[in-house]
C-alpha cells in the first residue's frame, strides 16, 4: 500500500471507556494530534485522563495530542471542521446510528464500538450506512483472541472437528459470557455515565455483548452467514441497589428519567439475556449475564462450545483456568487415528502460533498457548484498529461484511422483541 500522508482521528463525545483503548498504543500510519469533538463533563473527563495515563506510562508511552471541542453542538462543528479523515464512536446507542450515518455521508469513515443498533427504528440507517464508502467497521475484538483464533482453526480441520454435530440434540455451539458492572479498567475502577443503566438509551441486554456473541458463531460457522432464523429469547434483570450505583456512577441518587423503574431494592436493570437460534442450519445457544461486582482476584468469563462430528472444540477463560483462555478438544472417539491428526493440526499452526503444543488432559486434549503469544482484552482494540486502517487503505471490505452485520442485527432485534412478547 502506497500511504503518503497519516491518518488523523477524530473522536466523538467518548461516553464509553472503549473509545480510549482504541488509543492504547501509537501507531504508525496515524498522527499523534487527535482531535475531540464532545460534550463538557465527567465522561469528557474520563477519557481525557486515561489517554493522560497512556501518555505517562513508563513502558513505550503513547504521544497523542489531544485537540478538543468542548459544546453540545460537536457533531455539528466535527462535520464543518473535519480536521481528521477517521472517526471513532463510542458512547451513548440510542442516537450512534444517526451520527454514523452523518459523518458517512461527510465523507468520514467511522470505527464504531457496538451496538450499533438497539431498535427496529435504526435499521434501515445501518443496512444504508454498510452498503457504499466511506467505511464503516464495528469495534469486534473476538476474532483478535488468541485463544478463538486458535479455536477457529480447529473447526476448520475436518480430521479434527468433523462437522457441526446437528444429530446430539444439544446445540452445535453454545456460548456463556459473564460480565460485571463494576470492575477495573487500566487498573483502576471504572466509573460508568448514569445513561448507561438507562436502556432507552445504552439498550438492553441483549442487543450489547450479544453482538460479540453472534460475531463468533458467524466466524466459526464460515463467514456470509445470511440464514439466521430465532427459535426463542428472553431477558432479565440484575438488581442495582443504590450503594452500588453510587460506586459505579459517583451519584448520589438515581436519575429522575429511571423513577419509574425504581423498586424497593433499587435499579432492576434489564442487562441479562439469552437466546437460540440456527445460523445457515445450524443450531446456536447463547447467554450474557452481568453480575454486580467483580469478585477479588476475579475478573470477566466467557465459554464457547462448538461441538463436531469427530471432536468439540471449546473455549474457556474463567476462575478455573485463571482468567487465562484455554483451548480443549474432546474426541468423539478417543485413538491412535484422533490424536494423530490433532499433532498434526498443532503443527501445522506453528508458522502463525509457533510453540503451540498440544497434552493429553481426562477425557480430552488441552492446546498449551505460550506466554508470548497471549495478548489482553485491551490490546485487541489497537489490534482492530490496525485492520480498520488496512481496510481503509486497501478500499475494501472482508468478503460478507454488509451481509453479516446487517442480518447479526436483525437477528437481535427480533430476540429484543421476543423476549417481550414472552413476557
Amino acid at each position: 500500500m502506497n500511504i503518503t500522508a497519516p491518518h488523523c482521528l477524530m473522536v466523538v463525545n467518548p461516553g464509553h471507556f472503549h473509545a480510549a483503548l482504541c488509543l492504547r498504543a501509537r501507531h504508525s500510519r496515524l498522527s499523534d494530534d487527535v482531535y475531540v469533538y464532545a460534550e463538557d463533563g465527567p465522561e469528557l473527563a474520563a477519557f481525557i485522563e486515561i489517554i493522560e495515563a497512556y501518555n505517562r506510562r513508563g513502558e513505550r508511552p503513547s504521544e497523542w495530542r489531544l485537540h478538543i471541542y468542548r459544546g453540545n453542538d460537536y457533531l455539528d462543528r466535527l462535520v464543518v471542521e473535519r480536521p481528521g479523515d477517521i472517526a471513532v464512536i463510542a458512547g451513548r446507542n440510542n442516537d450512534k446510528m444517526a451520527a454514523i450515518k452523518r459523518m458517512l455521508s461527510a465523507g468520514i469513515h467511522v470505527l464504531a464500538d457496538k451496538p450499533l443498533v438497539i431498535d427496529r427504528a435504526a435499521l434501515p440507517q445501518l443496512s444504508q450506512s454498510l452498503a457504499e464508502p466511506p467505511l464503516m467497521m464495528e469495534i469486534m475484538t473476538g476474532r483478535r483472541e488468541t485463544a478463538n483464533r486458535i479455536a477457529a482453526a480447529l473447526v476448520e480441520r475436518t480430521d479434527v472437528f468433523g462437522s457441526f454435530d446437528a444429530a446430539s440434540g444439544r446445540p452445535a455451539i453454545e456460548m456463556t459470557s459473564t460480565h460485571h458492572l463494576w470492575k477495573l479498567v487500566n487498573a483502576r475502577p471504572l466509573i460508568c455515565p448514569p445513561w448507561f443503566f438507562d436502556v432507552g438509551i445504552q439498550g438492553e441486554g441483549i442487543t450489547d455483548i450479544s453482538t460479540h456473541l453472534i460475531d463468533i458463531a458467524q466466524w466459526m460457522i464460515g463467514d456470509g452467514t445470511d440464514e439466521m432464523e430465532l427459535i426463542s429469547a428472553r431477558q432479565w434483570p440484575t438488581e442495582i441497589p443504590l450503594a452500588l450505583f453510587t460506586e459505579i456512577t459517583g451519584l448520589d441518587e438515581f436519575p429522575r428519567q429511571l423513577d419509574a423503574q425504581i423498586n424497593a431494592g433499587g435499579l432492576p436493570y434489564l442487562c441479562n439475556g439469552a437466546f437460540s437460534c440456527r445460523i445457515q442450519g445450524i443450531a446456536v445457544s447463547a447467554e450474557v449475564l452481568w453480575a454486580p461486582r467483580i469478585p477479588d482476584g476475579g475478573g470477566d468469563s466467557h465459554r464457547y462450545r462448538m461441538g463436531g462430528t469427530r471432536g468439540s472444540v471449546i473455549v474457556d477463560h474463567g476462575s478455573a483456568t485463571e482468567f487465562e483462555s484455554v483451548v480443549v478438544v474432546t474426541p468423539v472417539a478417543d485413538g491412535p487415528t484422533f490424536r494423530a491428526a490433532l499433532t498434526d493440526a498443532v503443527e501445522d499452526l506453528q508458522d502463525e502460533f509457533p510453540g503451540l503444543s498440544v497434552a493429553a488432559n481426562g477425557d480430552g486434549y488441552v492446546i498449551d498457548i505460550p506466554k508470548p503469544l497471549r495478548t489482553t482484552h485491551e490490546q485487541h482494540f489497537a489490534e482492530v484498529l490496525d485492520r480498520f486502517l488496512n481496510c481503509v487503505d486497501s478500499g475494501q471490505w472482508p468478503s460478507h461484511w454488509e451481509t453479516d452485520v446487517a442480518k447479526k442485527y436483525e437477528l437481535l432485534i427480533a430476540a429484543k422483541e421476543l423476549s417481550h412478547a414472552s413476557t
